[in-house]
């Protein structure tokens, strides 16, 4: 578990990784259209999603939290572990809500 600094991530750098955590190379582009579908999917604001952010969790790890990845790589080669372990039919979205949920084992 890492308390050190945190990193921003990019969406090209995000996407990046969590293609090669599945495996594959290429990945459909995501239009604004698409990605505006998908948060209203994920029942996010659309305006989340498409507009730029540069979070950091300052607070969290000045408080002593202490993240299970310590890196943006390693929490998606976990979130696709989670993912293909799940029954057939569940998918990324019901993983995606359930960690987000804080209810994915």
């Amino acid at each position: 578990m890492a308390t050190g600094r945190a990193r921003s991530v990019t969406q090209r750098a995000l996407m990046r990784d969590l293609r090669h955590a599945w495996g594959t190379r290429l990945g459909p582009p995501a239009t604004r259209a698409v990605a505006g579908v998908g948060a209203r999917v994920l029942g996010s604001d659309p305006e989340l999603l498409l507009t730029s952010r540069r979070v950091l969790p300052t607070r969290l790890v000045l408080s002593g939290f202490r993240f299970s990845h310590p890196t943006w790589p390693d929490a998606a080669r976990d979130l696709v572990a989670r993912a293909r372990g799940r029954d057939e039919g569940t998918g990324v979205v019901a993983t995606l809500r359930a960690t987000s949920a804080g209810t994915a084992g």
